[in-house]
């Protein structure tokens, strides 16, 4: 088998993206594309307060720098600037979406770089939405044939490289570069990739996303100018993918471009903690419904079974902080046992010390099944009297095959944006299920600002 050369798959990023305006898009996926920002604005704005975005934030207006790109709190920053803020905030609460086969948060970075550079040009709703889905399309399938597995596998946050190759290639359309300055914004920001899950449940795992989304605007806009970069660097013997992942480097490859669409394999997040915990919360949910708060308290071991990936990024115990908390499946399961909804306001301090809860997470067990999908897991609770009961978790609440719809989004969105904006929510969350079209996003800034 004859694997695409370095020059092929720079080529096919390019050509793809050079086309991004005169390509037909279906209803569908620019509905997805829309769903996919309405979430992007709502976790946004309901990490406000998280301190990653503060600090952030603080940091950066001490640079005294201007621009025409908003951020959530009404600054006005270069596009650079701009995106690292609310790139870094939209990760905060780890309530953003997923594309699970490449074990990234593709909207995080691409949406805060492309809303960013749309503040320097007259760009529509519509083209704001063809951009974002060629930067997705494009980093989607960078990150999946094993890539995205491979990469958290090696201790690498696959949304700090996936994540700001799809942002970069959204930002190399919405600036409409040529083919050769577009392959050398992806040799651009390919040099700069970084982000460890060693990070995972600290202030840092949000900063992954800012600085993908920063990078990517910081490396199309270097192309632009004329900087250059290594055009091979994603496949060559000291590339990309190779260096990162050197034993059994998966093949970073495009293909079926014009045949498919990778954004319908997105998942939209019901809870707000890492999604590896998601299918066991589902399954815990559905015991707690069927089993009742006092047949749980009678619980003396549960037992999750689930992905292999989940005992590298999930597998947090004894949680002090509400950050971990968020990478502990035993936390997150006791939670859905004990009838929670795993919302925001249960990965706060409050909540974490609960002493029902405490009790419970440390008789949850995580085990490895290399059966089950990254979106699968199996749940047993084991009774006091000796008998258990089990359920199963084929694919978890949010993802294509078992999908949130809009009226779902609305009551996350209207959870977490309400408290900041009021009644307004409802006008900016009808604005955005009916994003697209000639207009562009003033309208949408002066209701978040």
């Amino acid at each position: 088998m004859n694997h695409p050369t370095e020059e092929l798959l720079a080529d096919k990023i390019s050509n793809y993206t050079v086309l991004s305006g005169a390509r037909s898009y279906p209803y569908d996926v620019l509905d997805l594309a829309r769903m996919c920002l309405a979430d992007w604005i709502c976790v946004c704005i309901g990490a406000l307060d998280e301190p990653p975005g503060i600090h952030v934030e603080n940091l950066v207006l001490g640079f005294m720098s201007r621009g025409p790109a908003a951020t959530f709190r009404g600054a006005k920053l270069p596009p650079t600037l701009a995106s690292l803020i609310n790139g870094t905030l939209a990760h905060c609460l780890d309530y953003d979406d997923v594309h699970f086969p490449s074990l990234s948060h593709i909207s995080a970075p691409t949406w805060a770089a492309v809303l960013a550079l749309a503040s320097e040009k007259n760009i529509t709703q519509q083209r704001l939405l063809e951009c974002f889905i060629t930067g997705f399309e494009i980093g989607s399938r960078l990150g999946s044939n094993g890539v995205g597995i491979a990469l958290n596998d090696h201790g690498w946050h696959a949304t700090g490289c996936i994540g700001r190759l799809a942002a970069t290639v959204a930002s190399a359309a919405l600036l409409e570069l040529e083919s050769e300055k577009i392959k050398n914004a992806i040799a651009i920001v390919a040099t700069q990739t970084s982000g460890l899950t060693a990070s995972f449940g600290t202030d840092a795992k949000s900063l992954h996303s800012g600085k993908a989304a920063f990078d990517a605007v910081f490396s199309a806009q270097l192309a632009l100018s004329g900087f250059r970069g290594g055009l091979n660097i994603l496949e060559q013997p000291n590339g990309l993918i190779n260096v990162l992942v050197p034993l059994n480097t998966p093949l970073m490859c495009i293909e079926d471009l014009e045949n498919s669409w990778k954004i319908r394999e997105n998942a939209i997040k019901p809870y707000a903690c890492c999604g590896q915990t998601h299918a066991a919360i589902d399954a815990s949910r559905y015991l707690n419904s069927n089993l009742g708060i006092e047949q749980i308290g009678k619980a003396i071991r549960v037992d999750v079974y689930a992905h292999p990936i989940a005992s590298k990024v999930a597998a947090l115990t004894n949680v002090k902080e509400p950050l971990a908390a968020k990478f502990s499946i035993s936390y997150c399961c006791a939670l859905g046992l004990l009838g929670y909804s795993a919302n925001a306001s249960d990965f706060t301090l409050e909540r974490i010390s609960q002493a029902e809860i405490i009790a419970l997470a440390s008789k949850v067990f995580l085990h490895t099944d290399k059966n089950l999908g990254v979106t699968s897991a199996r749940v047993t609770v084991t009774f006091s009297n000796g008998s258990q009961a089990e359920h199963l978790i084929k694919e978890s609440l949010g993802n294509p095959g078992n999908p949130i719809s809009w009226e779902d989004l609305k009551v996350k969105f209207i959870s977490l944006v309400e408290p900041r904006i009021g009644k307004r929510s409802y006008e900016l969350f009808d604005l955005l299920r009916d994003f697209g079209g000639a207009k562009d996003i003033s309208a949408m800034w002066a209701i978040i600002n």
